[in-house]
């Protein structure tokens, strides 16, 4: 399973870096896809389904701009896969930048992404930029 597992976080991470909506679309479990995101972010929360994940998309929209995953890293142990990279974006709010690593674990199910939970290296920098700190 860690071979397909890959090949499917490969493709999601691929289809970020290409812009590509619905090929990002195309590696996720419509239905039962569960995105955890940290509470202490403007975008915290839990997002279910493929619709949840649109909302999600939004809102760091809503919270960022020119938003890349450099040096994005995987390596796979079962259904699950590991992604490290450095998020880098300007806030659009503050106009500052950060750039923040990031471990991200998603879950594959039937060549479907049915989880995806990111841990941020450090949630404060984030917030400060964001102009949330204090």
């Amino acid at each position: 399973m860690s071979t397909e597992a890959l090949q499917v976080a490969e493709a999601f991470y691929g289809a970020i870096a290409a812009r590509d909506p619905a090929a990002i679309d195309a590696t996720l479990a419509h239905d039962s896809l569960v995105v955890v995101e940290p509470d202490g972010l403007p975008y915290g929360g839990t997002y279910m389904g493929i619709e949840g994940f649109h909302e999600l998309s939004t809102k760091v929209a809503a919270s960022w701009k020119r938003a890349r995953l450099l040096d994005v890293q995987l390596a796979s142990a079962g259904n699950r896969v590991f992604g490290h990279f450095i998020f880098s974006a300007i806030a659009r709010g503050t106009g500052q930048e950060v750039a923040v690593p990031i471990v991200e674990v998603l879950e594959v199910s039937d060549g479907k992404i049915v989880s995806i939970r990111p841990f941020y290296w450090d949630t404060y920098a984030v917030r400060e930029v964001l102009g949330l700190a204090g």
